[in-house]
């Protein structure tokens, strides 16, 4: 399912309704977001169901903590599947 921020970003559309991407409205967006702007946008999902009014700051904030989930997650999937770990070498030698 397409998050309502690629939707903003990536499917919109011109005035005849073709697709179209602004590549200087998808740079000041992820400007906006990097900069975590206090300004405030509003998402509306695809079915324009869901409308949702945040700043982006707070899509930041939520974005770095799915991100941190993500790789924590996938710490640990390496960590439980990695068997133990190689020896210490020492000049070539292994030590013990």
């Amino acid at each position: 399912r397409s998050s309502d921020l690629e939707i903003r970003l990536f499917h919109q559309v011109s005035d005849t309704g073709a697709p179209w991407i602004d590549l200087s409205h998808v740079m000041q967006t992820l400007n906006k977001l990097d900069a975590a702007s206090p300004e405030q946008v509003c998402l509306v999902s695809r079915d324009e169901q869901s409308v949702v009014v945040v700043s982006y700051e707070r899509l930041k904030n939520c974005l770095q903590a799915a991100f941190s989930e993500l790789l924590d997650a996938s710490r640990a999937a390496a960590a439980a599947t990695a068997g133990p770990a190689p020896e210490a070498f020492e000049g070539g030698q292994g030590v013990g």
